[in-house]
C-alpha cells in the first residue's frame, strides 16, 4: 500500500491499463481527531467508485485477494474541477 500525506486542495493521478486517468482531490480535511477527509474523484464514465461499505461480502473477499497478490508481486464523481 502505498500511503501519501497530502492537503487540503493537492491531488493524486492514477494512470489505468488503458491509458485514462483518475484523479483522487484531497477537498477538505474535516477533522483531524476523527481522521475525516473529504475526497473529489474524478474517473471516466466506465470506472465504477464505490465505498467499501457499499461493496457486497463477496466483492470484499475478491478485492481482498487482488491486494495479496499485489504484496506478493512486490515481496459521486468529483465536485472539484480546479487544476493543480
Amino acid at each position: 500500500m502505498l500511503v501519501l500525506q497530502r492537503r487540503a486542495g493537492q491531488r493524486v493521478r492514477l494512470s489505468l491499463p488503458d491509458g485514462s486517468l483518475v484523479w483522487i482531490t484531497v477537498a477538505d480535511v474535516r477533522s483531524w481527531g476523527t481522521g475525516t477527509v473529504a475526497l473529489g474523484i474524478e474517473a471516466p464514465p466506465g470506472v465504477k467508485v464505490l465505498r467499501e461499505e457499499l461493496i457486497s461480502r463477496d466483492q470484499r473477499s475478491e478485492v481482498r485477494g487482488q491486494r495479496s497478490e499485489v504484496r506478493d508481486q512486490k515481496s459521486d464523481r468529483s465536485f472539484l474541477t480546479s487544476d493543480f
